[in-house]
């Protein structure tokens, strides 16, 4: 159990030049509401997802733009349009 809950949690302990490393989350990572009320979650760290999804969602790089592409969307439409595109 105390292996699994280290994993779950490696930033934590993980350190470059003796300092924890820098912030672990993209920008634009994170949830967002749906126009249908629902929610998707975004994750963002690697730049070919980042990239996927901003060309999917036709918008800037900046929460608010993404949120506001998001609001255009049915949560589970847009999962489906996310997963056809490999993104």
């Amino acid at each position: 159990m105390r292996a699994a809950a280290v994993e779950f949690r490696t930033e934590r302990h993980v350190r470059l030049d003796n300092k924890p490393p820098g912030p672990n989350w993209d920008k634009i990572a994170g949830v967002y509401r749906t126009g249908d009320g629902r929610y998707v979650r975004l994750h963002t760290n690697f730049p070919h997802h980042r990239e996927g999804m901003l060309k999917l969602l036709g918008c800037a790089y900046e929460r608010e733009a993404v949120q506001a592409a998001l609001l255009k969307w049915e949560g589970e439409k847009f999962e489906t349009a996310a997963a056809d595109a490999k993104r």
